[in-house]
């Protein structure tokens, strides 16, 4: 046998040889110790039993809770952060809830409903890390009206086909592999579940709309056939598109960011440069206050009756104060 003319075949086995060794070590999901079933997850769930959600990672947790008036959210203090803090000599956080989002509420909750148990891959306890379903992992208990627990889990990374993850239920060793990304629907971080909408309002229902502060005072009236008019100046033509536009901002005004630290004198607010009031069909009246600027790009705001300080776009503010000059034209 010549070796010479043989060594290509020779270097291509070995290199297949070589590559099968590494797909076998490296590959995580080869240690299975079950087959995959069509069983649930949570057996019995129905996201609508759930009243209360810790979420919790290393120093980091959150509770969302369902009231009479929507989901609210707080920080949740964890021993990590507890012992931290004592090292530290500070003084502890008061609890302050605040309005969650609903729609990731129901998004993050629904991510449970009809998911099966998948492959079971490990249940050794000393390969939690791998799949980062240990101490490390995201911990999420679900609780229902009683407070009794539904699920206690652990949530680890995606899997390399990033639609699927790592689960482990608290109290078992076996780690699943499910056909579902869960990591991105909890969040151990209270900011991340915050209601950034400031109310819920279909623009076509808006009745009326006061715009007042300095210069600016004008009421802007919307009939059934969502036509604008000004009470103010019923001489004036009116500009539709300009005031309809206006009315879709307001309507989906979101907070950017919130300003829980600062006082409501601090943020101007005490009295207001500028508020916007409008009714809808129902008669339901809302109000928001706008103070002083913060930077360049920001106003700081508030809404009547909601005990929380934000920071608003400052783009609608000055659509505001120029509403009068480019929506109502003198005859």
């Amino acid at each position: 046998m010549n070796l010479s003319t043989n060594k290509p075949i020779l270097y291509f086995s070995a290199a297949l040889l070589l590559l099968a060794i590494v797909v076998l070590t490296q590959h995580t999901d080869t240690s299975r110790v079950g087959d995959e079933t069509e069983h649930y997850f949570i057996e019995d769930y129905d996201s609508a039993d759930v009243v209360r959600i810790e979420v919790e990672q290393l120093i980091d947790s959150i509770e969302l809770r369902r009231t009479e008036k929507g989901w609210e959210v707080s920080e949740r203090m964890t021993p990590m952060r507890r012992a931290l803090i004592n090292k530290g000599g500070e003084s502890f956080p008061k609890e302050k809830w605040h309005r969650a989002d609903p729609s990731r509420v129901a998004n993050a909750l629904g991510s449970f409903g009809g998911l099966s148990e998948g492959l079971v891959i490990s249940d050794d306890p000393d390969r939690r890390k791998i799949y980062h379903v240990g101490q490390t992992g995201l911990a999420i208990r679900l609780y229902d009206e009683g407070d009794s627990v539904i699920a206690d889990l652990v949530i680890g990374k995606n899997a390399p086909d990033f639609t699927s993850s790592y689960i482990r239920r608290s109290d078992e060793n076996e780690v699943h592999r499910v056909r579902r990304p869960l990591m991105g629907a909890f969040s151990p971080s209270a900011e991340d579940w915050r209601e950034r909408r400031l109310w819920t309002l279909e623009p076509n229902t808006i009745t009326t709309m006061t715009i007042a502060g300095g210069k600016v005072n004008n009421t802007y009236e919307q009939n059934a056939e969502h036509h604008w008019s000004c009470r103010r100046c019923p001489n004036a033509t009116v500009d539709q598109e300009h005031l309809r536009s206006f009315a879709i901002k307001l309507a989906f005004l979101r907070a950017d960011q919130f300003a829980d630290d600062v006082s409501i004198h601090k943020a101007g607010l005490d009295h207001p440069s500028m508020t916007a009031t409008f009714t809808d069909k129902k008669g339901e009246t809302r109000k928001l206050n706008i103070g002083l600027p913060e930077g360049e790009s920001f106003y700081y705001a508030n809404v009547e009756g909601i005990d929380e300080i934000v920071l608003i776009g400052k783009e609608i503010v000055e659509l505001a104060k120029d509403l009068p000059r480019e929506a109502i034209k003198q005859k």
